[in-house]
């Protein structure tokens, strides 16, 4: 070997290493004489030929060694050799044949950890969700998080807390992500993720990139009152309430309690409010739109009482319900058909209740969560209301439309329904305060639950769904239901609603003999003896009296 040049003994070195037969013994002759002058493309070489741990070893501690045992100073201005061993990994994850390649490359990347190789935030951030990689790319002592984005780790909050203690910046916005902070706002109903941000000096005071608000201000808006109040225990200022009330959205509607307690105006305001000047001030908040303050006045206390005898004093429901409709002020209020059932029974408290055998009966009518003009919505077509109206004949549901009984088995609320049985399929439906049945039946699956009633085409109210008895996911066969959730997000029924609601088809005679029932914010799934076994006691303020008007 001493009489070849520097091309003929690498030439060779690179054959021994991508023959399909690996010969140890030549390999390690050729490296040895090679040493002082292996260059660092000889490990991509092993790498690419799927050579194992051994091999890229022996290959990194000798070009580390000719480089100040540095990986990075050897490959300065060339490909990263981590990056080429995670693509193999991306490679050959999938294939259950390549298991020792796969643990070769874990094993591989523990080697360039103890030669002083650098990891990138860009490799950080192509593995963020690949656990075990990304546990091992953070134990390097080099590391590079100054432009990692924190908001792509918040749900893995173990990692999340680990790059953090590495150093990534929790007060960086990278790219077009807004702060962390902000993120953190948006993680359910967990508070985690910002409470490791908060224990590691974020900014309370950093404005939202796209919102130009502070971080409680958000907190607030979103109707995330736990992260509000731990951002107050952590030292966050309140804003402005008289700013706040002009830009806060429909569905922040418990966000008055949350002042009250956190800020002392917005308490005096409150406490002030009584049966002489509730009115006035409801009016005032209708004028300014203040929805917040309209939804805490709506609330079942002495104060909600005094507003509603004073409505109807004035005989103003028809006029209130319609801005109630068109502005998402959520409320409910009781519907009694009299013509059918009489009047509702009360207890010894005066509250509301339902007794099982249906002698007497009552819906609870509900206004949208989620309200919006959808006039112009492709799939709110003038004619949802006929078409997706059923009636009742002989203990089974039929189809106004074409007098077939309702079945499941041609439209679903799943995209691909290929592979499900007709009892897997589900629509969208709406009880209407009369009782009429609304099944999506042939409509479009863009129907939503505030296209089933609304009002006529170029009046005031066309595009706003009316306030409705329940709404959610159905399953119908042959006429019968089997499974109804109150799964509507324009209405979020309460399990009330929706008890009424079965309580009422029950007595039609259209559930089925294996009949389930869901409630969408606790996931509980109820047989049918469960749902008439359970007491509904309604405390809705009665806001119609005896006057007969309807929307």
């Amino acid at each position: 070997m001493k009489n070849k040049s520097f091309e003929q003994l690498y030439f060779e070195l690179k054959n021994v290493i991508e023959a399909e037969e690996f010969n140890a013994d030549a390999f390690f002759d050729l490296a040895r004489t090679l040493e002082k002058n292996l260059p660092p493309e000889i490990i991509l070489t092993a790498i690419n030929a799927n050579q194992g741990y051994g091999v890229v070893k022996y290959l990194s501690k000798r070009v580390s060694s000719n480089h100040e045992n540095s990986l990075d100073k050897a490959f300065e201005g060339k490909q990263n050799p981590i990056d080429l061993v995670l693509s193999k990994y991306i490679q050959y994850k999938n294939d259950p044949k390549s298991k020792k390649l796969l643990n070769n490359i874990i094993e591989v990347l523990e080697v360039f950890q103890e030669h002083d190789c650098t990891v990138s935030s860009k490799t950080v951030e192509n593995f963020a969700f690949e656990p075990q990689i990304l546990n091992l790319l953070l134990d390097y002592k080099n590391i590079d998080l100054s432009e990692v984005n924190l908001n792509l780790y918040m749900p893995q909050l173990d990692i999340f807390k680990k790059i953090i203690a590495k150093g990534a910046d929790v007060n960086k916005c990278v790219g077009y992500n807004d702060y962390p902070i902000f993120q953190a706002m948006h993680q359910g109903n967990s508070t985690a993720a910002l409470e490791i941000l908060l224990e590691n000096k974020v900014n309370l005071n950093v404005k939202s990139k796209y919102t130009n608000k502070d971080p409680l201000f958000d907190a607030v808006f979103s109707n995330n009152i736990p992260a509000a109040e731990k951002l107050i225990s952590y030292g966050a200022s309140m804003f402005d309430f008289e700013l706040f009330s002009k830009e806060i959205p429909f569905w922040s509607n418990n966000i008055i309690d949350f002042l009250v307690k956190y800020d002392k105006t917005t308490k005096e305001f409150i406490e002030n409010i009584s049966a002489t000047n509730v009115y006035e001030i409801f009016n005032k908040a209708k004028d300014e739109n203040n929805t917040p303050l309209i939804s805490y006045l709506l609330k079942d206390n002495q104060q909600g009482k005094n507003l509603f005898k004073a409505i109807k004093k004035e005989g103003a429901q028809k006029e209130n319900i319609k801005y109630f409709q068109k502005n998402a002020v959520q409320f409910k209020y009781s519907y009694i058909n009299k013509e059918l059932y009489g009047k509702p029974i009360k207890n010894e408290n005066g509250k509301w209740s339902v007794e099982f055998g249906f002698k007497e009966n009552k819906l609870l009518i509900g206004s949208q969560n989620h309200s919006r003009d959808e006039s112009t919505t492709i799939y709110n077509t003038a004619d949802i209301q006929e078409r997706s109206k059923t009636y009742i004949k002989n203990g089974k549901i039929y189809n106004s439309a074409n007098d077939k009984i309702l079945s499941c088995d041609k439209f679903s609320m799943n995209l691909d329904v290929t592979n499900l049985d007709k009892e897997e399929l589900t629509t969208v439906y709406i009880l209407a305060k009369d009782g009429n049945l609304h099944v999506q039946n042939d409509l479009h699956t863009g129907t939503n639950h505030s296209h089933f009633l609304k009002g006529k085409v170029g009046e005031e109210l066309y595009g706003y769904g009316k306030p409705i008895a329940c709404g959610g996911l159905i399953n119908v066969i042959d006429g019968k239901i089997k499974f109804i959730s109150n799964n509507s997000g324009h209405y979020m029924p309460s399990l009330d609603q929706l008890k009424l609601a079965i309580k009422y088809l029950y007595n039609q005679n259209v559930l089925a003999e294996d009949f389930k029932a869901q409630d969408q914010l606790t996931k509980n799934t109820y047989n049918l003896q469960e749902i008439l076994e359970s007491p509904v006691i309604d405390d809705t303020p009665d806001l119609f009296g005896e006057s007969e008007w309807s929307l």
